[in-house]
């Protein structure tokens, strides 16, 4: 199973494969909450250099990540947290983000304001419709402004799993992305 959504900004080509199709998100739903995160940070209510302290009940213990392994105790600055949940696809630093500094009330009504009607962060699941639209955003920079867009497409640029959409591209492409790995 599979969709496919290709469109170039600011082009009028389109490659749509059953873009509409639900599908579960895995740690693609990291994408909002990063989003999320920066919308706080530009209207000023959250400061990326705040400190969380990781606790016990805060270690997600599956899949991707390093804050598992160092345990309870430590803090990190969100910016540090916002950069590892996507380069490292941390679940921890995934977890903090949205359950303590976005919220879940706050996350919903940002899911709304970009119309992401297919994306549902408690059930998991998303559609290539829904990232097209919230990747648009952040690469125009329409979600907040340029230098906080830049740093976020940084964090999508280089991580730790580059064996995929740009493996075989040219190493001068940049490919910004988020990848999520989970069985249907």
């Amino acid at each position: 199973n599979y969709s496919i959504l290709f469109r170039p900004i600011g082009g009028n080509s389109i490659i749509d494969i059953r873009s509409d199709t639900i599908y579960p998100a895995a740690s693609v739903n990291k994408l909002p909450v990063l989003f999320g995160l920066y919308v706080l940070v530009n209207s000023q209510i959250v400061d990326l250099n705040t400190r969380i302290t990781v606790q016990d009940s805060d270690i997600q213990d599956y899949g991707t990540g390093i804050l598992r392994y160092q345990g309870a105790g430590n803090a990190y600055q969100l910016k540090t947290l916002a950069e590892i949940m996507i380069q490292k696809s941390d679940n921890t630093a995934g977890y903090i983000l949205y359950n303590h500094i976005i919220g879940v009330d706050r996350m919903e009504e940002l899911l709304q304001q970009w119309n992401l009607t297919q994306t549902n962060l408690i059930l998991n699941e998303t559609s290539n419709s829904d990232l097209y639209i919230l990747m648009e955003k952040i690469y125009t920079g329409t979600i907040t402004n340029p230098a906080q867009s830049k740093e976020m497409l940084s964090f999508l640029k280089n991580t730790d799993f580059e064996d995929r959409l740009p493996g075989l591209l040219p190493e001068n492409v940049h490919v910004y992305h988020k990848i999520g790995n989970g069985e249907i």
